[in-house]
């Protein structure tokens, strides 16, 4: 994250917020996340075929919790970078030590990362925080540590969402809204190919348990429930005849830059 930020110390702080909005109700255990599908992990994953050997960075960490679903499916480069040295206290507490931690800035962090350190590299909401002037050199820096070939995971509030109001204005710390095409003009700024850009879509992930079948049928109801969200995102575009039309009308916009 930037060292410039709206709110004096809000790195510290923002654990406050974190708590309250996202880490009761978002951490689950790793075998919990694999038998229902939870949307914990990046879908991307597989399909780039990043094996257990890739130098993995998660820019804005915060409680480790990404780092730690990574180790547990078997990945051991893994680092992480976090403003917030509390957050990276309860990091530290729950990783094993083979898991590098930073603390500080990011950019600062990686001025002293040499040239292709990493294979793949998640920056998840945390370009929202971080001022509009400073989100292309950030881009720039992550490019020059991703190795040719690596991906770069991005992860924020959808500026272009019928819900962007409540999502985008729904934190404080949050200084930036950004669409899909606001970030795949800073990608290209900071030297990333367009053609390499990916928008990913979240139909939720189907499954059947017959220890769970409750929970089971409301994930294909919630299925039917986005499909009728998107019909929805693409008639509002044409009645409205918004171009050029978003690829993605989810409340979270996932993109993947490949180096």
């Amino acid at each position: 994250m930037s060292s410039k930020t709206p709110l004096p110390d809000y790195g510290e702080d923002y654990r406050t917020v974190y708590e309250h909005r996202l880490e009761g109700a978002y951490e689950r255990p790793l075998a919990e996340v694999l038998r229902y599908r939870l949307e914990r992990l990046p879908r991307w994953l597989a399909t780039k075929r990043l094996g257990s050997e890739a130098r993995l960075l998660d820019v804005g960490c915060a409680t480790g919790y990404l780092l730690e679903l990574l180790h547990g499916l078997g990945y051991r480069h893994l680092e992480g970078i976090d403003v917030s040295a509390e957050m990276l206290a309860r990091a530290r507490a729950r990783l094993p030590d083979e898991v590098v931690l930073h603390h500080g800035p990011a950019a600062a962090v990686l001025a002293g990362s040499a040239d292709s350190s990493y294979d793949g590299i998640f920056l998840h909401h945390v370009i929202e925080h971080v001022p509009r002037a400073e989100i292309v050199p950030l881009l720039a820096e992550l490019r020059r540590v991703l190795a040719p070939g690596g991906w770069l995971g991005l992860r924020t509030p959808n500026a272009s969402s019928l819900l962007a109001g409540a999502l985008v204005h729904g934190d404080i710390t949050h200084v930036t809204p950004l669409s899909e095409w606001a970030i795949l003009q800073a990608l290209e700024l900071a030297g990333f190919d367009p053609d390499s850009v990916e928008v990913l879509l979240h139909p939720p992930r189907l499954y059947w348990s017959w220890s769970a079948p409750v929970r089971a049928g409301a994930r294909f109801l919630n299925r039917l429930r986005w499909h009728g969200g998107r019909l929805l995102d693409r008639s509002v575009c044409v009645l409205l005849d918004v171009r050029p039309r978003p690829r993605s009308g989810e409340p979270e916009l996932e993109m993947i830059a490949r180096r």
